[in-house]
């Protein structure tokens, strides 16, 4: 958790160098594909692979300066892993990245913008063994109680996730299709399942909008069009 929270940190000290008063906001929705598999101890009991999974949700982007921008996502991900011992470990998280990037303008049609963010989850289901992988009763929990020698409280998958992510995105700026974006991605989980992740997605940027203006904010609500 240390860890977390000195990328929060740092990642708070440069948007604080780079914003000015003026923050645009826009919305935005994605979907993609990903592929996840776990490391650590229980890659070293079950030998994992990567398992194909999806993720779905909403964003909102501000725009902080000319080339800097904050991205906060609300995703639901089917996650998890294979594994040569047992059937593959499925696992759906609610999560929330959020993703500091840097613009890089006229790349094409568009602009390209490389990210480094942080992300937290939740798992709320998925099965292992036809049995919930988060639930009481379920199969790494039976299987410690069973033999705490050989399968440690390490070997039981982390409900709560948290880690660092780098990605790539690529946005559209051509006059008929201005908004459509995909990203490009890596993560790797700080918990002990030690998640690494690859994803791609493709989503749409909604323009920004002349509602979002406040009389009572000068900042992140405010509109300059």
């Amino acid at each position: 958790m240390k860890k977390a929270f000195f990328i929060i940190s740092l990642l708070l000290t440069c948007l604080g160098a780079s914003a000015q008063e003026d923050v645009k906001v826009r919305f935005g929705v994605s979907a993609g594909f990903n592929m996840t598999k776990w490391g650590g101890d229980f890659d070293s009991k079950f030998g994992t692979g990567f398992k194909p999974g999806f993720h779905a949700g909403g964003l909102a982007e501000l725009q902080i300066g000319d080339y800097w921008s904050v991205q906060p996502e609300l995703q639901i991900a089917a996650e998890g892993t294979n594994t040569d011992l047992i059937d593959k470990v499925g696992a759906v998280y609610i999560k929330v990245p959020v993703t500091v990037f840097y613009s890089i303008r006229n790349v094409g049609p568009g602009r390209l913008s490389p990210g480094l963010g942080i992300y937290v989850s939740g798992g709320v289901g998925g099965k292992t063994q036809d049995v919930g992988t988060f639930a009481d009763d379920s199969y790494f929990r039976a299987m410690n109680a069973l033999a705490p020698e050989e399968f440690s409280e390490d070997l039981i998958p982390d409900q709560f996730d948290y880690g660092v992510a780098f990605k790539i995105s690529y946005e559209v700026q051509h006059e008929k299709v201005s908004g459509l974006c995909g990203t490009l991605g890596v993560s790797y989980g700080l918990t002990e399942c030690k998640s690494l992740g690859l994803l791609f997605s493709v989503g749409y940027k909604f323009p920004y909008s002349k509602w979002l203006r406040s009389t009572y904010n000068t900042g992140i609500f405010e509109y300059n069009p």
